[in-house]
């Protein structure tokens, strides 16, 4: 390895400045020197890749060159990695070169559908930009997008206008373009800036990476409405959320670089150079930033096809991996020099390297465990995933985390895939009394109680990975991932194990997320005690049997018939973990590589722990009028309180009312917590002094041009929403269509129809009021902006018609007028719940303080509007008005908005939201499709409208306020 580094820091490409030449590695040459460093220890991938590279060739030269030894010498005289795809096009004939395109173009016209070949030929050949573009909007999914600028009046207005006309006019000039071609390009790139900045809110400033995005969007000679869809496709799948300083990409990436780089990353952490300080242009700009156009497009065909967000890290990874000697000779140099020559390492790519550069990404991506992705899922796109505080803050991991579903899979495994070898950590009392199966136990306070004892027990655990690996046990794993009890104050001393593994610089190090308790919830949520659990095997105790999950927290684990027995194996296990006796080793081995035989036993009575309520303050309490089976239990010695809160579960899990039972687990004293019985859930309304309080659910639904997956996200939404105890359930306005006057009499359809029939059945499947958004209504010739609601019988029980259209016209953001299309509705519209009367508005609606004083004098207590604010209107007036309404006629206001579609003509706000009669908003949805819940507390209403009596109050004798007409449209 030594060598083949040594030699590749002496050949450099001619373009190279010689202040840069010390470092330059081919990637080829990189990839091929991992390979005998035994980073490729896998033959079969590394047979794989040169497979492909000979096929992908019409000769083996590409693959060769640079590589083989002649005479035992390697091949000096050339760069191993220039020329090598470009070799491969130079020999092509133009008879191939034409089939080539053809074959592209045909694939490109048939609308995308057969990616896997144009993934198989987009590396082979260069793209002409025609086909390069239908390849990139088909990968983006923006092929017959409509124009998202439609609705912009193009005026050029932001206070930092100047600043983006000159940032546009430096992208445009780094293309080399002529001066007629670059004046239209600046015009598009400053439009493209300027409308996402307005449409977002964004205040741009210097420093922002993402408008280099557009440098290779630009070479595709696209117009102006695809190169904005495209890009804000790569912004909204491929830019991940906090790419800012000290952003979570960044602590992401670092513990990346930590788990395969660990020497290389001490190297810079002691430097004080996070990876926000050089590789936030990376992250933020996709290369493009750093890269000739050229270059980026050649990046970028792969990624985009990949469709895999998450490979960006890889990539990155690559490039220091690459630089890895020259960044450590950097030891006498200052920060900010280190700094100014890692932000500059991508420069140098050619497009020549782009495929070497993914075939390392993928290598590297494959020895990761996939948590890492799982638990970050969020940081790209539209995710739902919401991540709990301490899941955020990466910052303060220690290293990469690791679920207990990923290590039990993973060691199921028969060749791929990342394997694990366990290291638990935890007290010898809590390993003793139940641990994984494959666990290798390191006693983590040897560390400090006897050193010696603890270097003796590492020596060991290396040894005996080794040696498992050998044999192929099922114990084995190349990764070692460490496993303490999941509570922080009893982690400490893993943690300092962890740092001493860290600190000697050893790779694919990682630990078990929340521990052993992880391990523990994990396996009673998939039922592991179940007769046909294959998971049955997984935890054990030092006495050789498989141990109960409740039994693993260090109680007894067997009868007391026995005990003397388990209490001489438990202390002769403590003796010998702690002694230098060789057959420590040899045992440990022999259970690593499976060589004894379980004894299989069936479960007996005498296994029980005990009573788990005697002498303990009860969790959780049930009635106290229920008959309870108490045939099995000890009842001399309970006292009357014990046997109040002792119930047979089954008597409450058939009740009619229950909803769903769930699994609880009982918290001792001590802290350690296992296993017990259920809690009971019923979803009920809630009766208060006064009246009901009812769960209303509002359902942020994602809208897109295909009607039918609309229904049928609404129809899987409407369901989760109903799961979760909505009995009131909102749908968004136009929720089968995308809202616009191009498209209402295209998605136009009667009532009932074919999207009423769809909410009439899942209303019925669900049993929940549902308020069915908004359609586009045809009728006698006219189009109407019309909801539906249907009761839990499936019923429909009104028909509002939207009675004020959205005709509107603001300078500079918006203008749109309904009333070229659509008809007003002519009347009110309300319904009656056995919770409370509702009133009905759509969007515009919402305006008109008349109509919701009508509703709510005319007894109704909430008000739903669905609705569809857009970016210019919603940030201004949309939770002002919700708030207004309510408060003016002392109700609860509920808003259903579609889900933010920056790619759509017409781009709604989102944030549903509900408010209270005091003008507080107790539920808000964010830009993404989301179902929100709340509790609608109508003693709450009712006591505020005597507090604050204003409906006694009005001076009908001045003003007031009636209806022409009212009910069903």
């Amino acid at each position: 390895m030594t060598a083949l580094r040594d030699t590749a820091a002496v050949l450099t490409a001619p373009d190279v400045s010689p202040s840069t030449q010390q470092w330059r590695t081919p990637w080829r040459k990189l990839f091929w020197a991992a390979g005998e460093a035994n980073l490729l220890s896998d033959a079969a991938y590394r047979a794989r890749y040169l497979d492909r590279r000979t096929r992908a060739s019409p000769s083996h030269d590409g693959v060769s060159r640079g590589l083989t030894k002649r005479g035992g010498k390697r091949r000096e005289s050339a760069p191993p990695t220039t020329g090598a795809r470009s070799a491969r096009c130079r020999h092509r004939s133009a008879a191939k070169a034409a089939t080539w395109d053809q074959d592209l173009a045909e694939a490109l016209d048939s609308g995308g559908s057969d990616m896997e070949m144009e993934r198989g030929i987009a590396p082979v050949q260069e793209h002409s930009a025609q086909h390069r573009a239908k390849m990139w909007k088909s990968a983006l999914n923006v092929s017959g997008k409509g124009d998202s600028l439609s609705p912009w009046d193009g005026i050029l207005d932001l206070p930092e206008q100047t600043l983006i006309h000159n940032r546009s006019q430096q992208l445009i000039d780094q293309l080399g373009l002529s001066e007629e071609e670059s004046s239209d390009m600046v015009s598009d790139v400053e439009s493209v800036i300027t409308f996402y900045c307005k449409s977002r809110n964004i205040t741009f400033t210097p420093d922002l990476s993402w408008p280099h995005l557009l440098k290779p969007l630009l070479g595709l000679l696209l117009p102006r409405s695809d190169l904005y869809n495209c890009f804000y496709a790569v912004m909204n799948k491929y830019i991940p959320r906090e790419c800012v300083p000290n952003g979570r990409p960044f602590h992401l990436y670092r513990l990346l670089l930590q788990y395969h780089e660990p020497e290389l990353c001490s190297f810079l952490d002691t430097k004080k150079i996070t990876p926000d300080s050089y590789a936030i242009n990376w992250l933020g700009s996709l290369f493009s930033s750093h890269c000739l156009p050229d270059v980026t497009q050649a990046l970028w065909d792969l990624y985009i096809q990949q469709g895999d967000p998450f490979l960006i890290f890889f990539l990155m990874l690559v490039i220091l991996v690459n630089a890895k000697e020259t960044i450590l000779s950097q030891e006498g140099d200052c920060k900010e020099e280190i700094i100014k020559i890692l932000e500059a390492f991508p420069s140098l790519l050619e497009s020549e390297d782009i495929e070497d550069l993914f075939s390392l990404a993928q290598y590297y991506q494959s020895k990761t465990p996939l948590s890492l992705r799982k638990m970050n899922q969020n940081l790209f796109g539209s995710s739902l995933v919401a991540l709990k505080e301490e899941d955020t803050d990466l910052s303060q991991a220690l290293c990469l985390p690791v679920s207990v579903p990923e290590i039990l899979q993973a060691n199921q495994l028969q060749q791929d895939g990342v394997r694990f070898f366990v290291v638990d950590c935890r007290p010898a009392e809590q390993y003793n009394a139940g641990h994984l199966s494959t666990a290798f136990h390191l006693d983590s306070d040897l560390m400090l109680q006897n050193p010696s004892e603890f270097a003796l027990s590492v020596k060991s655990l290396l040894e005996t990975q080794k040696q498992s690996l050998e044999s192929g046990s099922v114990a084995s794993g190349e990764h070692l991932c460490f496993m303490g009890s999941g509570r922080e104050e009893e982690d400490m001393y893993m943690n300092m194990v962890l740092a001493h593994f860290l600190q000697k610089n050893k790779e694919y190090v990682s630990i078990t997320k929340g521990g052993f308790m992880a391990l523990q919830r994990h396996l009673v949520d998939i039922n592991v005690e179940g007769i046909d659990s294959s998971y049955v095997h997984w935890i054990v105790s030092t006495s050789g049997s498989h141990s109960s999950l409740s039994s693993a927290d260090g109680e007894s684990l067997s009868s007391p018939g026995d005990g003397k027995s388990v209490k001489s194996l438990v202390n002769k296990m403590t003796f010998a973990l702690k002694s230098k006796s060789v057959n420590v080793k040899e045992k440990m081995i022999s259970f690593i590589e499976n060589t004894s035989t379980p004894v299989d036993r069936h479960v007996s009575s005498s296994d029980r722990v005990g009573k788990p309520y005697r002498g303990v303050k009860p969790v959780f309490s049930i009635g106290d009028e229920e008959e309870y089976d108490t045939d099995e239990i000890d009842s001399s010695s309970m006292s009357d309180d014990d046997r109040k809160e002792i119930v047979n579960i089954q008597t409450w899990t058939n009740k009619p009312d229950v909803k769903h039972h769930i699994p609880c687990n009982e918290v001792k004293e001590t802290g350690h917590m296992f296993p017990r019985s259920s809690a009971v859930l019923t979803v009920q309304p809630r009766v208060s002094a006064s009246g009901t309080q009812f769960h209303l659910a509002v359902v942020q639904l994602q809208v897109t041009g295909v009607k039918a997956d609309n229904l049928s996200r609404a129809r899987r939404l409407v369901k989760e929403a109903a799961g979760q105890g909505g009995q009131l359930v909102l749908l968004p306005e136009c929720f089968n269509s995308p809202y616009g006057t191009n498209f209402f009499s295209e998605y136009a359809e009667r009532i009932p129809g074919e999207s009423t029939q769809v909410l009439s059945e899942v209303a019925k499947e669900n049993k929940v009021y549902l308020v069915g958004g908004s359609i586009p209504e045809e009728d006698g010739g006219k189009l109407y902006n019309s909801c539906a609601v249907f009761g839990p019988d499936g019923e429909l029980i009104l028909k509002h018609r939207k009675i004020h259209l959205f005709d509107i016209d603001v300078p500079g953001k918006i203008r749109f007028q309904e009333s070229e299309t659509l008809s007003p509705g002519n009347s009110l519209s309300m319904f009656e719940t056995p919770f409370c009367k509702v009133g009905v508005g759509i969007c515009y609606d919402m305006r008109f303080a008349e109509l919701a004083q009508l509703y709510s004098r005319k007894g109704c207590q909430l008000l739903v509007y669905p609705g569809a604010f857009n970016m210019t209107t919603g940030p201004a007036h949309w939770e002002l008005l919700q708030r207004g309404r309510a408060v003016d006629n002392q109700v609860f206001v509920a808003t259903a908005s579609p889900a933010r579609d920056e790619t759509s003509s017409y781009v709604a706000w989102g944030h549903s939201t509900v408010v209270n009669p005091w003008g507080e908003v107790i539920s808000k949805a964010g830009a993404e499709e989301a179902v929100i819940y709340a509790d609608i507390d109508l003693q709450h209403l009712a006591d505020i409208r005597q507090q604050i009596p204003i409906t006694a109050q009005r001076r009908s004798d001045l003003y007031a306020v009636t209806s022409v007409q009212e009910g069903s449209s």
